[in-house]
């Protein structure tokens, strides 16, 4: 399992853009991150150099406008870099940058 302190723990989404909502929280423990998008619950694979990989999801029904921002959201967690500063996780891909606030440390 892989541990990395800068991204272990619980994170909230900062400000919302391209639809997805702001309040949405991860957590990341060793090689797993967990949360709930905009309408699912999903699991998956972590890596702090590249972020999630293998997302898994429940599959409730939602209007397509969340359902467009869930996809961004998840899109971003399988595709995006991930950077760490100042307590801040960015999660970046064309032209998006989700920031998240650290919530509490492991």
């Amino acid at each position: 399992m892989v541990r990395d302190q800068r991204t272990e723990g619980r994170w909230e989404l900062r400000t919302g853009e391209h639809g997805v909502p702001a309040g949405l929280a991860i957590e990341i423990d060793g090689d797993q991150v967990t949360g709930e998008g905009p309408c699912n619950g999903f699991s998956a694979s972590w890596s702090p150099d590249a972020g999630a990989s293998q997302l898994l999801s429940t599959a409730m029904g939602c209007a397509p406008p969340v359902v467009r921002a869930e996809e961004t959201f998840f899109q971003l967690l399988e595709a995006g870099t991930v950077e760490v500063e100042d307590n801040r996780l960015h999660l970046r891909s064309s032209g998006v940058d989700l920031v998240f606030d650290r919530v509490d440390e492991r």
